[in-house]
């Protein structure tokens, strides 16, 4: 059996992990996406007991290619989420690893000219698309839990729905967290429709 987190108790496990592992390597290098997914897995918990109930994190620790990457446990069952961080078409963390230091990687982020809301919401929408691409083999029972990771002037949230609605009922539900914002833009038969974003942090 894969141990079974709190939020809080997961949150522990990847900060040692991002220790161990330094800034650089923890942000670009791909080895270590499991720990990433672990992160987002935590942050998500947290967030969705301060907005709804208690819950709990299954997950393993080595990334055996399921079509989930964690399951979250509520009081009334357990649901199959699958983790994709939505970043810039043409960045790649592998080659973000490879450059010299940490000072570089964030000298050239800051140069990259911020998306619109409209291009943020067609690059949210591609990743969706990619995900449906994958052709899991139960869809319609597994959640998809995007990282927003885009250099952009907003995300606005009516701008994002309107471009993921004919493909995120492909999914059992569809959920976009950033590293401050969360929200449900397709909750299907669980969830009732909850418009806009809300904060990670000030959920109470």
């Amino acid at each position: 059996m894969p141990p079974i987190f709190s939020p809080e108790e997961l949150s522990v496990k990847v900060e040692r992990a991002a220790l161990q592992a330094g800034t650089v390597q923890f942000v670009t290098d791909r080895r270590l996406n499991r720990v990433r997914e672990m992160w987002c897995a935590a942050i998500f918990g947290a967030a969705y007991a301060r907005k709804f109930t208690s819950c709990s994190i299954d997950i393993e620790e080595l990334d055996e290619q399921r079509d989930y990457d964690f399951h979250l446990i509520l009081p009334n069952g357990r649901l199959p989420f699958q983790v994709s961080e939505v970043l810039d078409s043409d960045r790649l963390r592998d080659h973000e690893y490879r450059k010299d230091a940490f000072e570089k990687i964030i000298h050239d982020l800051d140069a990259r000219q911020a998306l619109c809301d409209e291009d943020a919401a067609h690059r949210i929408r591609e990743q969706l698309q990619a995900k449906i691409d994958k052709r899991y083999s139960n869809p319609h029972e597994l959640h998809i839990l995007l990282y927003v990771n885009l250099k952009c002037f907003g995300l606005s949230w009516q701008s994002i729905k309107a471009a993921t609605e004919e493909l995120s009922p492909n999914f059992s539900s569809v959920w976009l967290m950033t590293d401050q914002l969360m929200s449900c833009i397709h909750g299907g038969n669980i969830w009732p429709s909850i418009d806009g974003w809300w904060s990670i942090e000030d959920v109470g």
